[in-house]
């Protein structure tokens, strides 16, 4: 779109206000005046530094009551959690905490930061005998600014002036005299601009004419966010926030070892354009459901701008070399529970009057609708998109499942069920997305969730061969070919049923990723390829004349095939399992399929001459050699850590590479019988090597990182993350 057509299709947004309801659109007077109508509505603290204890106060480190604290962004003030899911009734109906939801001064009477907006409903007050401090704030980047408002927005910094600090100051002021053993970060959203580009894919939605549609995903000024140079600049500037967290404990007196820092990315706040249950013709979706955006603007923003966002929160802690940061992944957290999802409702909608009222934490919104002119309500256009007071307590479970009572762990943070726990929160589960699963010489099948965990799980007998995945909303999925040719499946973890999927099958593969759900593909005794994308579907005839099988899934781009035929030639599909087969490569003995949401698929394979080859972003894309005599070949990928490479050699050394297809190699295991790896932007690299003598291990974390034994007497291996 030219520079003049923005410019014009600006000018007309009075027409398109003055033709709607009179709450819809931003840059309109009526919205600027219910901005100062927040502003002056809400009371302003005179001292704006200041701490708020939530329980009884420590009296130095050494105190027994351990605390935890959250610096960063709204995502992790609170902001929206006074608000148990949406009405365009009377507020009452979702008002969970009153007018002094935000209020955090001594005395409860206003904010130390006028509209930091840290809700009593946080997710970092976990309780339970653990002391908590929210020093977050809603609009914070990295670093302290001002904004155009005149509101201080402190940062990850050690900004002292004018009786302002920076949350990096405020922690180590804090930490010197309290026992603080876990800091709860979430920071980088507005560094990418988040409210500028809701801004803009709203106004694309309600400005567009019938003649013209316009769409935020199309805009330079919202995708140059994502380029290159600005994700760069972005995760330097996280990786510098991280720091300071790190150099403010130390200047309290903590070594790193003492305490841990809690990563976490962004829950998804909107569900993809098929699963809105307000048609996008029309206005209805703003009006109604305050979720004005275009279908297309919608997956583009979940499929490329939120990975790019949580691939530079997880990119910059690895490049901040710091070894006390968990990870903490709720991308998955608000799963048909999303703003304007097809699976739940206004209070209205669901025949509510109140939230307080038995099941509105199943049949509401967890996120805050989009409200753009306030004025006349106690509402705030700063709460738009955020997690509500029923959002915020799911994160508050999530938090105190990492936060483990002191062994903070990390993992992947979903729904495990409908209602309220004990403490009146929703019912969440966090796990550990690896998975390994391994098949013993005589047979028997072992599986475990978690590299160092010792909990084996002896699942099944006369089986041959095992393919494991994983991913947060459908847990573990192990797919076993049996000794007759039958092929079983369990989804969902190790200890749900088995479930008999085909028959007469020599090969299985499986894949699976939050949005399309597991793809399973078989190759029969007949050399024909079957797959299905979801277990609940119907299998699909993909080829015949096929040696070999591999899949893949990625949330952005659905399913990858690839197969091998008896011609030796290498064929791959992206997209569906009716796409159309696109030739790869002739001569080829061995073929390896990865799938990444941000950089495209990844092939690689094995050709003549024993070389390995490979090729990444797209099935055109140009081959890259890797190596040469190679006998076997896996790869995997993920939007943090890029594509994964192992390689075995013809000499049974095991090599690895992570991050480009053209970086150096690194040897990792000699004597090697057979290897298998995975990746994901949590965990990072996964690789399990079996030896000559049966002998199992795997590594995760990184290429230099330490080998764990797993089992002995092991034939085949499988792992997922």
């Amino acid at each position: 779109m030219s520079g003049y057509d923005k410019a014009r299709r600006r000018a007309r947004t009075v027409f398109v206000t003055a033709a709607l309801a009179p709450a819809l659109l931003l840059p309109t007077t009526a919205a600027r005046a219910a901005q100062a109508a927040d502003r002056t509505a809400a009371p302003h603290a005179a001292a704006q530094v200041g701490l708020l204890k939530t329980t009884s106060s420590a009296a130095d480190p050494a105190a027994a009551n351990p605390w935890i604290v959250s610096l960063g962004d709204s995502y992790i003030s609170g902001e929206a959690g006074r608000w148990a899911g949406n009405t365009n009734r009377s507020s009452t109906e979702t008002d969970a905490l009153g007018p002094t939801a935000y209020y955090d001064n001594p005395t409860n009477t206003g904010e130390l930061i006028p509209f930091c907006h840290r809700s009593k409903s946080a997710e970092i007050h976990i309780g339970g005998g653990v002391d908590s401090l929210n020093l977050a704030c809603s609009g914070a980047r990295t670093s302290t600014f001002t904004d155009s408002d005149g509101d201080f927005k402190p940062g990850l910094d050690f900004y002292n002036s004018g009786g302002h600090q920076g949350q990096a100051l405020m922690l180590e002021n804090f930490a010197k005299t309290h026992h603080v053993t876990m800091v709860a970060v979430s920071i980088g959203g507005n560094d990418f601009g988040f409210g500028d580009i809701v801004t803009a894919c709203v106004e694309d939605f309600l400005e567009s004419t019938p003649i013209r549609t316009y769409y935020c995903k199309d805009d330079p000024a919202v995708t140059g966010r994502f380029s290159p140079a600005n994700v760069a600049l972005v995760t330097s500037h996280i990786t510098q926030a991280l720091l300071n967290v790190r150099l403010a404990m130390a200047r309290a007196g903590y070594p790193d070892s003492s305490y841990k820092i809690l990563l976490q990315d962004y829950p998804a706040p909107l569900p993809y354009g098929s699963a809105f249950r307000y048609s996008q013709s029309g206005y209805t979706r703003q009006s109604t459901g305050g979720c004005g955006m275009w279908n297309d603007d919608v997956d583009w923003a979940l499929n490329t701008a939120m990975p790019h966002v949580s691939a530079a929160e997880f990119d910059a802690a690895a490049r901040s070399g710091l070894s006390n940061i968990v990870k903490l992944d709720i991308s998955s957290a608000f799963n048909t529970r999303r703003l304007c999802q097809n699976t739940v409702g206004l209070l209205e909608e669901k025949g509510l009057n109140s939230w307080r009222e038995p099941g509105a934490v199943d049949k509401t919104e967890w996120i805050n609708q989009i409200r753009v002119v306030t004025v006349g309500t106690p509402y705030f256009q700063q709460e738009s998109l955020h997690p509500n007071y029923w959002g915020q307590l799911a994160l508050r479970n999530c938090v105190r499942q990492a936060y483990d009572n002191g062994a903070v762990r990390g993992g992947s943070c979903v729904m495990s069920g409908t209602g309220l726990d004990t403490r009146g929160e929703p019912n969440m589960a966090l796990t550990d997305t690896t998975v390994l699963a391994g098949v013993n010489s005589s047979g028997r099948l072992y599986a475990k969730q978690g590299l160092y965990s010792t909990n084996w799980s002896d699942l099944a007998q006369s089986i041959r061969h095992v393919a494991v995945a994983s991913d947060p909303v459908h847990g573990a999925v192990i797919a076993a070919l049996d000794t007759s040719g039958n092929v079983w499946v369990k989804s969902g973890g190790l200890h749900v049923a088995w479930v008999r999927e085909a028959v007469g099958c020599d090969q299985v593969a499986v894949a699976t990723d939050p949005v399309h759900g597991v793809l399973l593909a078989v190759r029969l005794t007949n050399g024909s390829a079957w797959a299905k994308q979801g277990l609940a579907n119907g299998w699909v005839h993909e080829r015949d004349g096929v040696s070999q099988i591999s899949v893949a899934t990625d949330f952005a781009h659905g399913p990858l095939i690839g197969v091998l035929d008896n011609q030796h030639v290498a064929w791959a599909k992206e997209g569906g399992l009716s796409a159309n087969w696109v030739r790869q490569s002739a001569g080829v003995y061995q073929i390896a399929v990865a799938a990444n949401p941000l950089r495209g698929p990844l092939i690689a394979v094995i050709g003549g001459g024993s070389a390995a080859w490979a090729k990444e972003g797209s099935l055109s894309a140009n081959w890259v050699r890797e190596a040469d005599n190679v006998a076997q070949i896996t790869d995997a990928s993920d939007a943090v850590h890029g594509p994964l490479l192992a390689i075995l050699d013809t000499r049974k050394v095991l090599w690895a590479k992570q991050g480009s297809l053209t970086g150096p190699w690194v040897q990792e295991y000699d004597n090697v019988a057979e290897a298998a790896v995975a990746t994901d932007p949590t965990h990072g690299p996964l690789i399990s090597t079996v030896d000559t003598a049966r002998a199992w291990r795997a590594k995760q974390g990184g290429l230099s990182t330490s080998w764990v034994y797993q089992l002995g007497e092991i034939t085949q291996a499988s792992v997922g993350s």
